[in-house]
């Protein structure tokens, strides 16, 4: 005597679950997101990295444009048009991280909202937060007192 897929689940009191993982695996396979939450150094919403291109006629270099820029939202707060640039760049949800892909009892468009969220999180923290290139130079500058050839 064989069983069905579904006799068997529904013996386990499992059918409802098994549902809701087929339909977001669909989900995910229609939307072309990668449920699996491994990203290979993709960072939504991020800059494109480089000079911006513009007036090269001033004497300040990159990274101070980028400390004053910075120091400006620090002060400021982030204005509107960055906001809302940051937002229209993370409207597209291309993957999940791990832990966000791992919740079994939240839908497909939940995982999606939250992970819409970090991603805005992420962007807004790449103009406020110093974590970046200039800043590690800074630090090596301040701990080895010389500024470090590499």
């Amino acid at each position: 005597m064989t069983l069905a897929r579904r006799t068997v689940l529904r013996m386990f009191g499992s059918a409802p679950l098994a549902a809701k993982i087929a339909a977001d695996a669909e989900i995910a396979r229609l939307s072309g997101a990668r449920v699996s939450g491994l990203v290979d150094n993709w960072a939504p919403g991020a800059a494109s990295g480089g000079a911006p291109i513009g007036d090269f006629s001033n004497e300040m270099s990159y990274e101070e444009r980028v400390n004053k820029a910075r120091g400006w939202i620090h002060v400021t707060g982030i204005p509107d048009i960055l906001l809302k640039k940051i937002q229209h760049d993370c409207v597209r949800v291309t993957a999940l991280d791990p832990d966000i892909a791992a919740k079994r009892s939240w839908s497909m468009a939940v995982k999606i909202i939250t992970q819409r969220e970090r991603n805005i999180q992420h962007a807004i923290a790449s103009y406020t937060e110093d974590h970046d290139y200039y800043g590690v130079r800074r630090a090596m500058k301040k701990l080895l007192g010389f500024e470090w050839p590499f």
